[in-house]
């Protein structure tokens, strides 16, 4: 699960964008997420649903700026994930392991959109939380892995980066 650390990362981008809906996207059985909490408390309007499959339902009837979300990292699941992100064609922040930048498949998907896609490089590793006998910890794992943020139509002001 995202940590609450890793989300502060880059609200300030979306502040700054002046978004005020996010659609958190892939909540499917994340019951323990506090992603949408966070979102809720920093002011903004969240929709998700714990209950959507996202590669399967339809997207929400309701109005959003943006999708913020952190996709399952299997390889299987992960790319339609990204094909339908690009189909919907809204602007999205989502959390990446850095290796699928260079992978093949990445940069095939994004190959007609290469000037839509900006780069989030957090100094340091992006932070998450893990289960353990069915209750997410408080303490935050620091992953033997380097995450970014890839964003999509979102004309980041590059003095941020």
């Amino acid at each position: 699960y995202t940590a609450v650390e890793s989300w502060n990362m880059i609200e300030p981008y979306i502040k700054a964008k002046g978004f005020k809906k996010v659609y958190e996207a892939c909540m499917l059985n994340a019951n323990l997420s506090k992603s949408p909490e966070y979102w809720k408390g920093k002011g903004y309007e969240v929709i998700y649903n714990l209950n959507w499959d996202f590669l399967e339902h339809e997207e929400p009837k309701n109005n959003y700026d943006c999708i913020i979300t952190n996709p399952p990292f299997d390889k299987k699941i992960k790319i339609p994930i990204l094909k339908k992100l690009l189909d919907l064609d809204k602007p999205f922040c989502i959390i990446l392991n850095v290796c699928n930048v260079f992978a093949n498949y990445f940069n095939e998907l994004f190959k007609e959109k290469q000037n839509d896609i900006e780069i989030i490089y957090p100094r340091g590793k992006i932070l998450f939380q893990k289960m353990k006998n069915g209750k997410l910890q408080e303490k935050t794992n620091n992953p033997s892995f380097y995450c970014v943020f890839v964003c999509y139509k979102m004309n980041l002001n590059i003095k941020m980066l």
